[in-house]
């Protein structure tokens, strides 16, 4: 299988190197502050999804129910999760 790793390897290098990191780079000069972490508090929202199913599966009540409201509550009052309520 080493072939085949050189082969991915090479790639993720070049697209991060030449695609990825400008991006990024031109993602944190031009956005100002509030923005990004709009951007961040809405990824953080859907990542809530997954912790609200682990709750369930853990069979844990208490922060099943705690999350969830916070899910909820930053989806419907915080705009999708930009807003941090």
């Amino acid at each position: 299988l080493e072939p085949f790793n050189r082969a991915v390897y090479t790639f993720n290098d070049v697209t991060d190197r030449y695609a990825i990191k400008p991006v990024a780079k031109v993602y944190d000069t031009i956005l100002p502050g509030p923005v990004k972490q709009g951007v961040r508090n809405f990824f953080s929202n859907l990542d809530d999804v997954v912790v609200v199913i682990n709750d369930v599966l853990q069979g844990r009540p208490n922060n099943f129910a705690h999350d969830s409201v916070r899910l909820v509550s930053n989806t419907i009052f915080g705009v999708l999760g930009i807003f941090d309520v």
